[in-house]
C-alpha cells in the first residue's frame, strides 16, 4: 500500500467544506437548525475552515435516542452527532478519504459501499 500525503489541506479547503455542507444537509433542509446554517452558509463554512486549519475542533457530545426496532422488537440506543460542526466535518473528511479507501478495496467487498449493493454481490 502506498502512502497518500497532503490530505489534510484538502479536507479544510473552503470548496470541500461547502460541498460537505450540502451533502450533510441533504434530506434535512426542512429542519430549523439546518435552515439557520444554510441561510448564513458562508459564515459557518468559514468557522469550520478556521476550526480545522487551527486544529481547535473538538467533537461534541452526541444526542442519545432510544428506539425500538420494528422488525425484531429490539430496543436500540442511537447516538446522533450534532449537525454543526460534527456531521459537516465528517462529510468533509470522507469526501477526501473515500477515493483513497476505494482504490485499495477488494473488488468483491459489497457491504456499505456506495454503488455495490446485493445485485453487484450476486453478479
Amino acid at each position: 500500500m502506498k502512502r497518500v500525503g497532503y490530505l489534510y489541506p484538502k479536507i479544510y479547503d473552503i470548496d470541500n467544506i461547502r460541498c460537505a455542507l450540502y451533502n450533510a444537509s441533504k434530506d434535512k433542509r426542512r429542519h430549523k437548525y439546518v435552515k439557520t446554517i444554510m441561510a448564513n452558509e458562508d459564515y459557518y463554512v468559514y468557522q469550520i475552515h478556521k476550526m480545522l486549519k487551527e486544529k481547535t475542533f473538538v467533537p461534541s457530545e452526541p444526542t442519545v435516542k432510544i428506539i425500538q426496532d420494528n422488525s425484531s422488537g429490539k430496543v436500540r440506543e442511537i447516538h446522533k452527532p450534532r449537525f454543526f460542526p460534527d456531521q459537516i466535518i465528517h462529510w468533509a473528511l470522507m469526501q477526501q478519504l473515500q477515493p483513497v479507501i476505494m482504490r485499495g478495496m477488494y473488488a468483491y467487498s459489497c457491504g456499505s459501499v456506495p454503488g455495490r449493493g446485493s445485485s453487484y454481490g450476486q453478479r
